[in-house]
């Protein structure tokens, strides 16, 4: 098959078409984050509401609005390094510990590495307290270096125990070839949700990051991220969870005005939904004539 080129930045990556990924239905077991060659964490995303940390066995962390601090984090990080020898945190590509003053060279597959602050929770451990977020592969104009976190909703983790209390490391996104993402959620499954709510996705696409939280029924308007595989219909107003595609390689679902041309006017057809990171563009399926 013809191969793809797929834009992160100004990466150009190229991969053969019909690679497939998506985001696992909240009730499916939890996973951590890995690479094809190495474990990891996964990325802490931008959100309108998010927990600020407490160590486990804490006070739990109260809502904020913003970006999270491993967001904050990963702009210093950029350039900063910890030692003299080697080269600064955000270097890439990289391809051993020994060539980053940090002494971590955080594996991203076809990517390559990237110089970081940490490649696993464990190198965040003793610090900081929790655990490590992995680059952020779509920023631009090239990848951000993995840091250490603070254990809040959307933290990248390992397992749970680098998350703040009362939240759960659940696996959020999979870009193949590259790198899993499993970020500290408030739920694992429908289960853990009061009355009626839904354990649903919330994606920061500008940074192939994200969490899962518990959602009321028809409380997600259109644009906002849903579980297109699978109960994403029901916390949509539209009622629509359409499956879009980041950069034609990831996916993900997004409530839409429709998910199939059943949903459209007679002579009207449902184009899909898509997301570009290289344009920062994020578009809903949507009836249009013809």
């Amino acid at each position: 098959m013809d191969p793809m080129k797929l834009h992160f930045g100004r990466v150009l990556l190229v991969v053969t078409a019909g690679t497939a990924a998506c985001l696992i239905s909240p009730d499916e077991p939890t996973a951590t984050g890995t690479t094809g060659t190495s474990s990891g964490s996964s990325g802490a995303g931008s959100t309108e509401s998010e927990s600020t940390g407490t160590h486990p066995g804490g006070v739990p962390g109260t809502s904020t609005t913003g970006e999270s601090a491993s967001s904050e984090s990963s702009t210093s990080a950029t350039t900063e390094s910890t030692g003299s020898d080697g080269q600064p945190n955000g270097f890439f590509y990289c391809f051993a510990d020994e060539e980053c003053a940090s002494g971590h060279c955080f594996d991203l597959g076809l990517l390559n590495g990237i110089c970081s602050e940490c490649s696993a929770d464990a190198h965040c451990a003793e610090r900081e307290g929790f655990g490590c977020s992995p680059p952020n592969i779509a920023a631009q104009p090239g990848p951000a270096p993995a840091v250490c976190n603070d254990g809040s909703l959307g933290a990248g983790c390992e397992t749970s125990e680098a998350c703040a209390q009362g939240l759960t490391c659940e696996l959020i996104l999979t870009v193949p070839l590259i790198y899993t993402f499993s970020n500290c959620s408030e739920c694992a499954g429908h289960g853990d949700c009061l009355d009626s709510q839904l354990c649903s996705p919330t994606i920061e696409v500008t940074e192939l990051s994200g969490y899962l939280s518990c959602v009321g029924p028809g409380s997600v308007e259109i644009g906002g991220t849903c579980d297109a595989a699978g109960d994403g219909d029901q916390v949509c107003a539209s009622g629509a969870c359409a499956p879009a595609t980041i950069d034609g390689l990831a996916n993900i679902g997004l409530c839409s005005e429709c998910d199939a041309d059943a949903d459209c006017p007679d002579g009207w057809t449902c184009a899909d939904a898509y997301v570009n990171t290289f344009d920062v563009e994020s578009v809903p399926a949507a009836c249009v004539r013809g």
